[in-house]
């Protein structure tokens, strides 16, 4: 038996609609690099996640290396992240200048092993780098702050 791992066309049908009208709406207007589109973007998830800022991005490459930049993350610090993300994760890591340190992942959902965390800080750490996928035991575990 064939069982997905997600059933994204269903979730789009869902909802086709309205991304369907969206994009028309953006692409009526050519504004596909900020504008008001993006704003409302960065608005709403601002409000959703009752945060202040907001900056949207064109992608998660872009959001890591930013986060990165903006936690002063560079030469001689260390980022913790997990072995099974995506190559841009350990890659911005580097491009700021840090040392990548892989920790395992729990084999039952395949996120960040928050026994073994402590096992990988030093002195030089400076962030657990916690992609989305990751976020929710992160939080669980108290390493948001």
């Amino acid at each position: 038996m064939n069982i997905p791992f997600a059933d994204i066309k269903k979730q789009y049908l869902s909802i086709s609609d309205e991304i369907n009208n969206s994009i028309q709406e953006v692409l009526n207007d050519t504004a596909f690099i900020r504008g008001k589109y993006v704003e409302r973007f960065e608005n709403n998830l601002s409000k959703l996640y009752g945060i202040n800022h907001c900056i949207g991005v064109g992608n998660g490459t872009d959001a890591i290396y930013l986060a990165l930049r903006a936690l002063d993350i560079g030469p001689g610090d260390e980022v913790i992240t997990v072995c099974n993300s995506w190559i841009s994760t350990s890659e911005v890591i580097g491009q700021v200048g840090a040392n990548v340190k892989f920790i395992d992942i729990e084999l039952d959902n395949f996120n960040i092993d928050v026994n073994k965390i402590e096992t990988k800080i030093s002195e030089k750490n400076k962030s657990n780098n916690s992609c989305s996928f990751i976020w929710s035991t992160c939080k669980k575990y108290g390493f948001t702050d």
